[in-house]
């Protein structure tokens, strides 16, 4: 009998390592195996190559650095140079079962690059737009970050589901837009998103934010919301979903993934909420993918989890059936857009009376809500249609009442010789335009230094060292940058500087209220929308108005005067201080006023003219 030798039987059974080998200390960077690679690429095996590559970038989402030494940038520099050299050969192709996988990270490939000696993807790109049979590459290559420019209604002419997909992950690898050409990329992006849009999968919050974020101010982000919406709708439809309502008429359903005291929604808008707890039966639906908080496990009567999940087929689906047969009078969202699953929501019937607010605060333009809460102070009344696809609901007031924060002032001494500035603006806030503001305000004003807060969101998708990078770049001199704070931390941290700045154009609120709390005068500049009014409303209701700019070049000398005129700083602070914050900010009647509007819309739906905001100061 012949037998083939043990030897070589087991060679033929020992398993292949991959090009790209993930250790099993996960702090240990991948090790890239460039013999390996390169037999597949010759044996034409690139699924293997798209499946390594995967995983390497899979690892890249989970793991995320704070530094990175010589020797871990040696081997993100081997990785990204051995992908790179894969794409350049002009006969590699994604499978087609790979595409729509390489396409969703393609942003976590361009924060590796960012990572690397390499910086960005457009020498390749430049280098895959002269090959044939390119277009899989270049979706996966071109994003927010190149120089390089592609014409995006040719992507969307070649396959507009595909470039729909594209279109998504584009502006994923950033955070915020802190160098010229990613703002004025991003800008472009949503100004010129084509009419074919439509959702590839279960993601859609992307858009709805960013629009808002970058082309706000032109009011670009109306026709992004309609698109994304129009996706949803024409998807739902031919599900063919048959909801059954017999509202109960004190039966409200809450839907938000934010029903906790920590987080900026639940700060804005449990006061108001609240006022449903004795009069009504009440349901969350909890949205996304997080578990729900025990606060809410003991408010709330029944809660449903809802969240996208992956049937059989390996389509994400969410769990309509809990909802489609209900009782609900009213469905109140204190956010939509925060995650997927509230937007997909807000484009179903699910009650006769839909309601949205502040939590996130634009319009859905073209969502199934009927009615957005409003605030007079913080609107423009005249531009109320222009703002809102919804009916709005005027509130007096601010439209939102902020819950009393959980920090506990300490009052402590300076611990610099600078006049330190809050900048506490959340990721998504930092943009070109406020980096050169801070930038000249540092050539006016020598002595000020930004303590720069933003959230430890700045951690996904491994883009932290690239941002950092960028921002030590251009104001590291006289900056300090706080990326893993928790809010109490934060609030500390805070306390320490002389005042604070509001960013633009999408402005804060309560970190502005956080400010005010602690002391700390802010200066900011005025918009027209509720996200760049709220700061002026809170502004003059404890008699600082004086901190309101119109141009930017107000912002500027109220800032300098700020800076380098101490006793009117210390004045200004002084008259902060002398405010009874709770009075002014916390302790108002605006719920009474909201809980007015909403007993007299579930009494008035069917008669009510939709075509004219409400106003709750005529219903008390």
């Amino acid at each position: 009998m012949i037998t083939m030798p043990k030897r070589r039987k087991k060679k033929r059974q020992r398993k292949q390592r991959p090009p790209f080998e993930i250790q099993p200390n996960k702090t240990d960077l991948p090790v890239t195996d460039r013999k390996r690679l390169y037999t597949l690429l010759y044996k034409g095996q690139y699924g293997e190559i798209c499946k390594s590559i995967l995983e390497v970038m899979y690892y890249f989402q989970q793991c995320n650095f704070r530094t990175i030494n010589q020797e871990g940038l040696h081997r993100i520099d081997q990785i990204v140079s051995a992908i790179m050299a894969v794409l350049s050969d002009p006969d590699f192709q994604f499978p087609n079962e790979y595409i729509p996988m390489m396409i969703s990270r393609a942003h976590l490939f361009a924060n590796m690059v960012a990572m690397s000696s390499y910086q960005d993807t457009d020498d390749i790109l430049n280098q895959v737009i002269r090959q044939r049979d390119n277009y899989f590459k270049i979706l996966f290559l071109y994003g927010v970050k190149n120089m390089a420019k592609i014409d995006a209604k040719v992507l969307f002419d070649h396959d507009p589901r595909l470039a729909s997909l594209w279109h998504f992950t584009y502006p994923l690898a950033t955070i915020g837009c802190v160098l010229p050409h990613y703002q004025a990329n991003m800008r472009l992006h949503y100004q010129e998103m084509d009419h074919r849009y439509r959702p590839f999968d279960q993601r859609v919050t992307l858009p709805y934010f960013y629009s808002t974020y970058f082309a706000g101010e032109d009011r670009t982000d109306r026709r992004v919301k309609e698109l994304v919406n129009a996706g949803c709708r024409e998807f739902l439809q031919k599900q063919e979903i048959n909801i059954v309502n017999k509202p109960d008429r004190h039966s409200i359903a809450i839907v938000t993934s934010k029903w906790s005291p920590h987080t900026a929604v639940y700060k804005s808008c449990f006061p108001y909420l609240d006022r449903f707890r004795p009069n009504y039966k009440l349901t969350l639906l909890h949205t996304g993918p997080y578990a729900v908080p025990e606060h809410a496990k003991v408010y709330f009567d029944t809660i449903h989890k809802m969240q996208f999940t992956l049937d059989a087929k390996g389509v994400h689906e969410l769990p309509l059936s809990l909802v489609t047969e209900n009782d609900f009078q009213l469905i109140y969202y204190p956010d939509i857009g925060m995650t997927d699953e509230s937007v997909w929501l807000s484009n179903l019937r699910l009650a006769p009376i839909q309601v949205t607010s502040y939590g996130h605060p634009v319009s859905t333009f073209g969502s199934e809500i009927d009615y957005f809460v409003v605030g007079e102070e913080t609107e423009k009344i005249d531009d109320l249609d222009k703002n809102y696809s919804e009916t709005p609901i005027v509130l007096p007031g601010l439209g939102c009442t902020p819950v009393w924060p959980t920090f506990e002032r300490k009052y402590p001494k300076q611990k610099s010789d600078k006049v330190v500035v809050n900048c506490v603006w959340g990721p998504d806030k930092y943009n070109y335009t406020m980096i050169r503001t801070l930038q000249e305000l540092h050539r006016r004003c020598p002595d000020i230094h930004f303590a720069i807060f933003a959230s430890r969101g700045v951690h996904r998708y491994n883009a932290f060292i690239p941002f950092a990078n960028e921002i030590a770049h251009q104001v590291g001199d006289f900056a300090t940058l706080h990326a893993d704070k928790e809010y109490l931390e934060y609030m500390e941290e805070a306390e320490y500087a002389d005042f604070a700045l509001n960013s633009w154009p999408f402005g804060g609120y309560n970190t502005v209220v956080e400010a005010l709390y602690l002391g700390k005068p802010v200066v900011t500049l005025e918009g027209d929308r509720f996200y760049n009014l709220a700061a002026s409303a809170l502004l003059r209701r404890v008699g600082l108005e004086e901190l309101i700019a119109h141009t930017g070049s107000e912002f500027l000398d109220i800032t300098t005067r700020m800076t380098n005129d101490a006793a009117y700083r210390m004045d200004v602070t002084a008259r902060l201080l002398a405010v009874d914050i709770r009075k002014a900010i916390f302790d108002t009647d605006e719920p009474d006023y909201f809980e007015a509007a909403m007993e007299y819309i579930i009494e008035n739906h069917e008669t009510i003219d939709r075509t004219k905001p409400i106003f709750a100061r005529e219903l008390v």
